[in-house]
């Protein structure tokens, strides 16, 4: 009876297919941690409500700043976003976002109280902030550099009027700008999400 050659592995090489079942169980384990992963909620923001003092350590933009190490989002206000632009009477555009940071620094420009209310889903701290016995945010609403919703109803009311800031011309709603902003990144080409840059980074390292 002829005898057999013996396979290449049985030499003490690894089995071809148990290699490739080895690379399959990494990419299941790398799928299932992205999945879980992302579907695991973020815990929820804790509420601190102990009053904070300071000089702001920086103006982030039109609604946010550092004061004693944290971040601060004044609550009850919306300003544009940094990169925003609005409409003037003329059909031009203005930097309507660094208008609105530049307004907080000089409105915060000395030591801020803020009164924390609670905190948003960012984890930073929704506060009521006042500076030379002035409401931060309410000067802005008033200024026409942040829009005022319920809170600020009076003070909108008047800057709208008055046509100050972003009252002037046509102008989206920060909260439109950002989801107009998310759409367009979302929909770039070559900007694939990180479920995909990680299987791209999995795959690569198994065929090294």
């Amino acid at each position: 009876m002829p005898v057999r050659p013996m396979p290449a592995w049985a030499d003490g090489r690894r089995h071809p297919m148990r290699r490739r079942s080895g690379a399959w169980v990494l990419i299941a384990i790398g799928v299932a941690v992205v999945i879980v992963y992302g579907a695991t909620p973020d815990p929820p923001p804790a509420a601190g409500t102990a009053p904070l003092s300071g000089t702001p350590e920086r103006i982030v933009d039109g609604d946010t700043l550092d004061v004693a190490g944290l971040r601060i989002r004044l609550a009850g206000i919306d300003a544009p976003e940094l990169q925003q632009t609005c409409g003037t009477p003329a059909g031009g555009t203005w930097s309507c976002g660094i208008a609105a940071r530049q307004a907080l620094r000089d409105l915060a420009a000395g030591p801020v109280n803020c009164t924390p209310s609670g905190s948003d889903r960012y984890g930073r701290t929704l506060a009521t902030c006042r500076s030379a016995g002035r409401d931060v945010a309410g000067a802005l609403v008033e200024a026409g550099l942040a829009l005022g919703g319920e809170t600020y109803r009076r003070e909108e009311g008047a800057a709208r009027a008055a046509g100050r800031g972003l009252w002037q011309g046509r102008f989206d709603t920060p909260a439109d700008w950002r989801r107009d902003a998310r759409l367009a990144e979302a929909e770039a080409p070559l900007n694939p999400s990180r479920f995909e840059r990680f299987i791209a980074w999995l795959l690569e390292a198994l065929s090294g």
